[in-house]
């Protein structure tokens, strides 16, 4: 889904816990501005997860640079979702088609 990709989008840590959170800002160096065709479509920085250009232009998630905590599509806070630490081909990569 994303070959030139060596680090998976994760869910922020805590800036508190500087080692993780100095490894992640690396790694989100690398994915965090990834959007789809249509240019709405990101990966959440809470929980690492794709939301899709659709989600955003429906009004069920926050434009990629208005994410603030709490701000995710509420299939985020909870389920199967409330314990992983990476999304990517859980949900969206058996998904197919194009970013």
């Amino acid at each position: 889904m994303f070959p030139t990709l060596t680090a998976l989008p994760s869910p922020e840590p805590p800036a508190n816990d500087s080692d993780d959170y100095t490894r992640w800002v690396k790694e989100c160096e690398q994915w965090g501005s990834l959007r789809c065709q249509c240019g709405r479509g990101y990966f959440c920085r809470e929980h690492g997860d794709w939301i899709s250009g659709e989600e955003v232009g429906s009004g069920l998630a926050v434009a990629g640079d208005q994410q603030q905590p709490g701000s995710c599509p509420s299939y985020h806070y909870g389920g199967d979702y409330s314990n992983r630490e990476n999304y990517v081909g859980q949900r969206d990569g058996s998904q197919g088609g194009d970013i």
